[in-house]
């Protein structure tokens, strides 16, 4: 496949305003969780935690079984149509791995909510290849 010609399209992420906090759907997982700094059951033991720090920040914290596997800042921007993820990930021998995450706004939506799309397709991306035998 050549990728220079193709239209990949990174992770979709649906994020809806709820009572409580907020509703994220990846797709093949979907949770709620409080804006309250309190951290909420989300997939496979893990936990989050989530809290605004301004208009349009918010601190994120993903633990693994109890253990505290990376924080991140989300920020959108001004204009509301980018939402970036910057990531310090907490790896098993002590040591820091920091990433960076551009998503788009795909339709309309003001703040967090929304639906966002990565903008760099990524190893999370399926792809279908068919062979055929001639």
């Amino acid at each position: 496949m050549d990728r220079a010609h193709s239209q990949l399209v990174g992770t979709t992420i649906r994020i809806a305003r709820i009572p409580t906090g907020y509703h994220f759907d990846f797709g093949a997982a979907a949770f709620d969780i409080g804006d309250d700094g309190r951290f909420y059951p989300t997939v496979s033991g893990r936990t989050t935690s989530l809290k605004a720090i301004s208009d349009n920040k918010w601190r994120r914290i993903h633990r693994n079984n109890g253990r505290e596997v990376d924080r991140s800042i989300l920020t959108v921007s001004p204009d509301q149509q980018t939402l970036t993820i910057d990531t310090k990930a907490i790896l098993p021998d002590g040591g820091e791995e920091r990433s960076q995450d551009i998503l788009q706004r795909v339709g309309d939506g003001r703040g967090l909510p929304g639906t966002w799309r990565s903008t760099k397709p990524g190893l999370d991306v399926a792809e279908t290849i068919t062979l055929t035998a001639l």
